[in-house]
């Protein structure tokens, strides 16, 4: 397997991760959910934070592939121009 695959994948997780606990601890420091917009009103952070880490998983991994297509993008062009002169 590629190494620089197995290394995206945990910087992946470690985001993933740092932000689910940061959103369990933000949630949990909230006495009354009720007078914060957006909150849902059962008041289990843990859940909450366990959604959040696979929320982080899906928008970092698309932010990722968009990012990796325009280098690649970047390269390919580079390496033509070279070519051509």
């Amino acid at each position: 397997m590629n190494t620089d695959i197995v290394w995206c994948v945990v910087i992946l997780i470690v985001l993933c991760l740092v932000g689910a606990v940061g959103c369990r601890f933000w949630l949990s420091s909230y006495e009354n959910v009720v007078d914060v917009p957006f909150l849902s009103n059962k008041g289990d952070s843990a859940w909450e934070g366990f959604l959040a880490f696979w929320t982080f998983i899906i928008i970092l991994q698309v932010t990722a592939l968009y990012l990796l297509q325009n280098f690649l993008r970047c390269c390919r062009s580079t390496v033509s121009w070279f070519n051509l002169s």
